[in-house]
Order: C-alpha cells, then sequence, then structure tokens
C-alpha cells in the first residue's frame, strides 16, 4: 500500500503498516464473534440439561414422597 503509514514493532525491526493493523482486527472481531457464539450455544445447551434434570428430580421426589409414608419417614425438599 503506497503512503500507508508504517510503524517498527519494538524489538522485532518489522513493519508493521495499516493495513496489517486492520486484517489483524478483523481477524480479531471474528475470533471474538466466534467465541461468543460458541459461548452462547453451551448456555444453551446448559439451560437444556438442566431442564431434564429438573423433570429428572421432581419425579425423582414424587415417588420418594409416595414411598415415604409407608417407611414413616417425614422428608421435605
Amino acid at each position: 500500500m503506497k503512503g500507508s503509514k508504517q510503524k517498527t514493532i519494538a524489538g522485532g525491526g518489522q513493519k508493521y503498516n495499516m493495513e496489517q493493523g486492520y486484517k489483524d482486527l478483523k481477524a480479531y472481531q471474528l475470533a471474538y464473534k466466534l467465541a461468543m457464539e460458541i459461548f452462547e450455544m453451551n448456555m444453551k445447551k446448559l439451560a437444556e440439561y438442566l431442564e431434564v434434570w429438573q423433570i429428572i428430580l421432581k419425579s425423582f421426589y414424587r415417588r420418594i414422597n409416595c414411598l415415604l409414608p409407608t417407611l414413616k419417614i417425614k422428608w421435605r425438599m
């Protein structure tokens, strides 16, 4: 890119121009967006798993409560 401003990276002696900086910024933005999508998908999956476990635990609780009178044990959730 003609006339682009270049800076020397400290200690590296390499030229870093605005075009490369723009490409790096776009790559970082894409990586961030992808990471957020993965995080959101994992949170949705976690919510689904929690719903399933809630159903299982409620069913277990109901069955235990049906058995408790026969065992003469008081138990509350």
